[in-house]
């Protein structure tokens, strides 16, 4: 009598691995892989992306993580050893970068707004050494040589930037900060402190 083959075996990690997988939200989920599981979304002014695949000791030590804007999304994971927390899951770590993202995206709708009549947005990207804010570059439409950076706190775009400068070195020379109104869009008091300062 010819046996039947031995059907393989998932370790614990791996039956794991797959019922956390299993959990993920099917609608945005790309299971070409499903050791290497990725969920994508569209927010209302970009798009985001994270993938994850099993680290070592997993799930007692957290997914290795790759994503759309990495440099400022940070996470706790914590196992069954952890007796103060419940254990963390795929399903929480893309709740948590969701959150992020939805934070991020409504920072991207006031950087966008800076591409108007007065300004025209050139980019935007997470500050490579300060991940908790946008670096942010623009012109005047009026002064097409001239470039214009701030640092945008992302948690809170709407406060005066962290950092903001001037191709033109009197630009800024004599800033008055009082005129940045926080309760303000980042367009409209980016807009004041230009025809405040002078050209």
């Amino acid at each position: 009598t010819s046996k039947t083959p031995a059907s393989p075996v998932l370790s614990d990690w791996e039956y794991n691995w797959l019922t956390q997988v299993d959990a993920l939200p099917r609608e945005e989920l790309d299971l070409s892989d499903p050791f290497r599981p990725a969920v994508q979304f569209k927010l209302r002014c970009d798009e985001y992306w994270i993938a994850m695949s099993p680290g070592n000791d997993f799930p007692n030590k957290p997914p290795v993580v790759r994503c759309a804007y990495q440099q400022g999304f940070s996470f706790e994971w914590y196992s069954v050893e952890d007796l103060d927390e419940q254990p963390s899951t795929l399903a929480d770590l893309v709740h948590l970068y969701r959150e992020y993202c939805e934070v991020l995206d409504l920072a991207i709708s006031q950087i966008k707004l800076l591409e108007n009549d007065l300004t025209t947005l050139i980019g935007y990207s997470l500050h490579e050494d300060d991940n908790q804010c946008f670096a942010v570059k623009l012109r005047l439409k009026s002064e097409e040589d001239e470039t214009i950076t701030i640092f945008v706190d992302w948690q809170n775009p709407l406060d005066f930037p962290r950092y903001i400068s001037s191709t033109n070195e009197e630009r800024f020379a004599h800033l008055n900060c009082e005129v940045w109104e926080p309760t303000e869009e980042l367009y409209v008091n980016v807009g004041r402190i230009l025809s405040d300062a002078p050209e």
